[in-house]
Order: C-alpha cells, then sequence, then structure tokens
C-alpha cells in the first residue's frame, strides 16, 4: 500500500473520535481514556468545535468499573 493512503481509527456512534496515519510495518495501540463534556449552543451536526472558545462547559463525571 502505498504511503498516505489510508488512516485507522476508533469510532463512537458512528463519528470518527481518534484517527491516525497508518505507516506499513507499524503497530498502532489506541487506549481510550474517554471524558465526557456538555455545553450548550448553535452548532450544526458534524462540525468540529474549538475548545478554546467553549466557555459555558461542563464535564459529566464517569465512574470506572471493574471488570
Amino acid at each position: 500500500m502505498p504511503d498516505d493512503t489510508a488512516s485507522v481509527g476508533i469510532g463512537m456512534n458512528g463519528a470518527p473520535v481518534f484517527a491516525a496515519q497508518a505507516v506499513p510495518g507499524t503497530k498502532l495501540v489506541f487506549t481510550p481514556r474517554p471524558q465526557y463534556w456538555i455545553t450548550a449552543g448553535t452548532f450544526i451536526d458534524g462540525e468540529v468545535l474549538n475548545v478554546e472558545e467553549i466557555t459555558n462547559d461542563a464535564e459529566i463525571p464517569t465512574t470506572t468499573r471493574s471488570r
């Protein structure tokens, strides 16, 4: 596969969350540590938000369950 022709990543709810350029012979390891935040505003579906411009956000506490 030629360089710069593929990406790998993880998604949530059918949308990409994190992606990286695929590199032949490289093992990529994703270790998600999700944090969930809430905000209010007028946003377009799929819009990338500039977190530096959001001023009315709040983190949603999560609990970690042992398996």
